[in-house]
């Protein structure tokens, strides 16, 4: 595997305290690109932007997923994983739902544990602290036709991060804004007949679709507007 370094890490200039969530960055990241017909191998690089056509399929039918796992470190400085390889198989099944090329099982997990000896110093140890690991994958193809992509790109980044809630919630019942579920179940009824099988009661929700994470931001801003 590729290993490109970085020349300074940005971890000296970072508390590991009061983190905050999804805001930090680690030095590294795993990339990898589907072009004719195939995935490159899995590279790691220095953390840095992306550039893409504006015609990028991505952005036009939403052909991208996303599954989140983190690392701890142990009592004995080791970094720890958990269940990674569920994390994959469910990364999978999501990239067959979104007609998304996958990803090898052994080779995504390489590339994760090589990025995670990289960034072990970034592992936070406060109570409630990981390494947020954010692995996702989004079409590339310059075209905006609705058909499913012919390229992607692959990436895995890490995020040093605190508690998600760093104090008690109130919690809010939203009725309005069903559209998460409904649109759900509408494709996945849809998948069910096209397989000629029934609907399998727990089979909602294995997938983090960024389409689905979009219908929700409304009622959680309406929600902090009502907020006492």
């Amino acid at each position: 595997m590729e290993i490109e370094k970085v020349a300074q890490s940005k971890l000296e200039n970072l508390n590991l305290t009061n983190l905050g969530f999804g805001t930090q960055f680690t030095d590294h990241m795993v990339i990898s690109d589907f072009k004719d017909g195939k995935w490159s191998s899995h590279t790691i690089k220095p953390y840095a932007p992306f550039t893409l056509e504006p015609s990028a399929s991505v952005f036009h039918y939403g052909q991208a997923l996303f599954e989140g796992m983190k690392a701890y470190k142990g009592k004995d400085g080791k970094a720890y994983l958990f269940r990674p390889t569920e994390n994959i198989k469910r990364f999978n099944r999501s990239c067959e739902r979104m007609c998304i090329p996958q990803i090898d099982e052994k080779a995504f997990l390489e590339s994760l544990n090589e990025l995670i000896k990289l960034e072990k110093a970034w592992i936070p140890t406060d109570e409630g602290s990981s390494l947020y690991i954010r692995p996702y994958v989004f079409a590339t193809e310059a075209a905006i036709k609705a058909n499913p992509s012919l390229e992607y790109r692959f990436a895995i980044i890490c995020s040093p991060v605190s508690a998600y809630f760093s104090s008690a919630i109130a919690v809010k019942i939203e009725e309005r804004f069903s559209e998460l579920l409904q649109v759900d179940l509408v494709m996945r009824k849809q998948q069910e007949i096209m397989q000629g099988n029934s609907i399998r009661p727990n089979s909602l929700r294995q997938k983090a679709i960024n389409k689905s994470y979009g219908l929700m931001l409304i009622p959680i801003v309406i929600s902090k507007k009502q907020a006492p």
